[in-house]
């Protein structure tokens, strides 16, 4: 139907953007490959009973062909340290607020580092385990913080467990000390915003 094809043209205009952005950063494209490869395998059968003219997308394989063929001089660059960094924090904040946190646990059971971490705060928090969730954000602020003191965003990670864990004076400190870092960022000042809120409602009425 005209919807499907108008669908099929939004979805390969938006491949193309991709892939002029990947090449005009020169960034490998490496994890777009790797996340249609999976696409793919999740619904190749389906994908290839059904007539390409019956999809509202194109077929994954056509999208990966193209990807490999038109990245291919980019494929082999390694991301920089600092973009690898950001990513292993999304995965470990994804990780731990969606993930089951028993498995959470286990999976970084004898890990460290950051993303290890980070991971656990979450999982422990979710579990109810406050002592515990506090221990590994004591963890991050003595390890990693004490050598990049001025990450707001990583403080307003702390500040906001610790808010979430009952530690409000001190989450809200931190979130605070997030801000004054990165003073453009309107999740961070949202969290603050909601700090000072919190603020005004435990205070006792005069």
């Amino acid at each position: 139907s005209m919807s499907m094809a108008f669908s099929r043209v939004h979805e390969s205009a938006a491949d193309q953007y991709a892939i002029d952005l990947l090449s005009k950063t020169e960034t490998s494209p490496h994890g777009l490959i790797n996340f249609l490869k999976k696409l793919d395998q999740r619904s190749g059968r389906a994908q290839q009973q059904m007539a390409p003219y019956l999809s509202t997308h194109p077929l994954t394989q056509d999208r990966l062909t193209l990807l490999q063929r038109q990245s291919a001089k980019y494929l082999n660059i390694k991301d920089p340290e600092d973009l690898q960094q950001q990513h292993e924090r999304v995965v470990a904040k994804l990780t731990g607020f969606l993930s089951e946190p028993s498995a959470v646990l286990r999976t970084f059971a004898n890990k460290e580092g950051l993303q290890a971490s980070m991971a656990r705060a979450i999982a422990y928090y979710r579990l109810g385990q406050k002592e515990n969730s506090k221990q590994e954000l004591d963890k991050i602020r003595d390890g990693y913080l004490s050598q990049h003191p001025h990450d707001g965003f990583l403080w307003d990670f702390l500040g906001e467990l610790h808010v979430r864990i009952g530690f409000y004076e001190l989450g809200c400190a931190q979130m605070n000390k997030a801000h004054n870092f990165e003073p453009q960022s309107a999740m961070i000042a949202f969290g603050l915003a909601k700090c000072g809120l919190m603020n005004y409602q435990l205070t006792p009425s005069e």
